[in-house]
């Protein structure tokens, strides 16, 4: 029998995140600043341009975008542009990059309670992994989290799998490497799952099959985008069908 690994992003696939981000992202940018925010002004704008973020850098720069531009709606800024924001202040963003995983390990490490009560997993993906996760050969997270923090909230839900986080790297081809390498697996005995179709783009040099999930911080056109490119777009309801069919 052939070995099968199932890889997850956990940000926007296991775990709705978004509300942690933005607190601990508040947080650091006026530590760093000195300025005062207004936390529910920016907090809506913050969650409506999750989807262009991936890592700490990039918070900063939506929150910076929020305060030049408080009338700008950041679900309508295309990801080339934000690419455009992103290649400047970038001392500055590497400054808040710190201040937020300190910030963010503090929560975790000192506040446990109220760091996790910001976030929380998706439910539905949860019920489709008790029927499932045990058909596998291994599991495991493909993340740009911080490997502490996605370690400690996979936990609360008695899951213990190994995790590639930004640690080991912030591409998503390493990590499925350092999974298939972890199983003893080729990466063509992975299947990867995530809400970002440029992650998936990374991923299928490797071999492995990848599916984009339509839950999580997709942009309006992701869905569109990976159907042209054959990719396999898997609600919560359509999961079933696609561990059935890689099992195979």
């Amino acid at each position: 029998m052939n070995k099968k690994v199932l890889a997850l992003d956990f940000d926007g696939v296991i775990w709705d995140s978004a509300g942690e981000c933005y607190q601990v992202g508040w947080r650091a940018y006026q530590e760093m600043t000195g300025r005062a925010l207004d936390g529910r002004v920016y907090e809506r704008g913050f969650l409506r341009g999750r989807p262009l973020a991936r890592t700490g850098h990039d918070f900063f720069h939506l929150l910076r975008m929020m305060e030049e531009n408080p009338e700008r709606d950041l679900a309508q800024v295309t990801a080339s542009e934000f690419m455009s924001e992103r290649s400047h202040h970038h001392e500055e963003a590497v400054k808040f990059d710190r201040i937020f995983y300190l910030l963010r390990a503090h929560y975790r490490d000192n506040e446990h309670a109220l760091w996790v009560s910001w976030q929380r997993p998706y439910p539905e993906l949860l019920a489709v992994l008790e029927d499932w996760e045990g058909k596998f050969s291994g599991l495991a997270l493909a993340t740009t989290k911080d490997t502490d923090s996605a370690q400690s909230l996979l936990a609360t839900t008695g899951r213990h799998w190994p995790v590639f986080g930004k640690e080991f790297s912030e591409h998503k081809a390493d990590q499925i490497h350092g999974i298939a390498q972890h199983y003893k697996v080729k990466p063509e005995e992975v299947l990867f799952i995530d809400d970002l179709l440029e992650n998936l783009e990374q991923v299928v040099p490797t071999g492995a099959t990848v599916a984009l999930a339509n839950w999580g911080y997709n942009l309006s056109d992701s869905a569109h985008k990976a159907q042209e490119k054959n990719y396999p777009v898997v609600g919560f309801d359509s999961l079933s069908a696609l561990f059935q069919d890689f099992l195979r």
